[in-house]
């Protein structure tokens, strides 16, 4: 099940993120910077600013600090999310310390002998 979820989680990454947000950013910035774009006859490897453009540099910091401010407010949410889930859910650092605690001479041996365990205790 565990693999699934992650692909799922990629896929709703890739559909909710990576594919709207050039085409969400580029809305804001035509909203708030209507006159600053490239023009027609110029190339990818010439690209200099317009008079209009340098004008409505206001416009363009905007879009930045937006799109920031809403970097900023996944990361705050990603931490809440971490700190809520912390709360001894995990097996994973329990399993380690009896491990660490056994104090054997061969980890993988140990490592072996305690997921049969848990095999066990959960039959």
């Amino acid at each position: 099940h565990r693999v699934v979820a992650i692909a799922t989680n990629i896929l709703c990454l890739h559909i909710f993120g990576d594919v709207p947000a050039p085409i969400i950013v580029g809305l804001l910035k035509d909203r708030l910077a209507p006159h600053c774009t490239q023009p027609a006859n110029s190339d990818d490897d010439n690209i200099a600013a317009t008079s209009s453009c340098r004008e409505e540099s206001s416009g363009l910091r905007n879009t930045m600090r937006i799109v920031e401010l809403w970097l900023l407010w996944v990361i705050i949410a990603f931490a809440v999310i971490a700190y809520l889930t912390r709360g001894g859910h995990s097996s994973a650092g329990a399993d380690l310390k009896a491990m660490k605690d056994r104090e054997v001479e061969n980890p993988m041996v140990s490592a072996v002998e305690m997921g049969n365990e848990l095999v066990a205790d959960a039959a």
